[in-house]
């Protein structure tokens, strides 16, 4: 990747589910009696975990977008000299799908978190629901559209 912020949070990104599928697994064995560990504290790392990778895909592929809607506005000449760097129109609209796939979901993620934590615990069932059908139904959207592409 030649940008860094975008590099900076795919890092990010990666370092984060790194680290929620084991704090999962020690959560799970903890409710389970397996591992003597808090398991509401593993619980815990696990959402901060899942919130922070959805939080650092939005992010990156927001700034996708942004990075495109400002490559719309050069000047022809400019668009012609920066040709391999641009991004493309079918890049750019998977970007904004993820990003608001993402972005849902982290509301998600958020409200599973301990009361206290932005707005842990304050969203009924329907919102919760809502959001995570909305999130869903993007990632059918792009399976759909990526095995109609190839």
């Amino acid at each position: 990747e030649r940008n860094w912020i975008v590099r900076f949070l795919k890092c990010l990104h990666y370092i984060a589910w790194l680290g929620y599928y084991p704090a999962e697994h020690i959560a799970w064995l903890g409710e389970m009696k397996m591992l003597d560990v808090d398991a509401k504290l593993w619980d815990f790392y696990t959402n901060f975990f899942w919130a922070t990778a959805l939080l650092t895909s939005a992010l990156w592929n927001a700034y996708v977008v942004l990075e495109y809607m400002v490559q719309q506005s050069y000047a022809p000449e400019k668009k012609e000299a920066e040709k391999k760097s641009f991004i493309p129109w079918t890049a750019a609209r998977n970007a904004m799908l993820a990003t608001v796939r993402d972005g849902t979901e982290f509301m998600v993620a958020v409200n599973y978190l301990p009361r206290g934590y932005l707005w842990a615990s304050t969203l009924t069932f329907i919102q919760t629901g809502a959001f995570g059908t909305c999130s869903a139904f993007l990632r059918l959207v792009a399976l759909f559209k990526f095995h109609h592409d190839h």
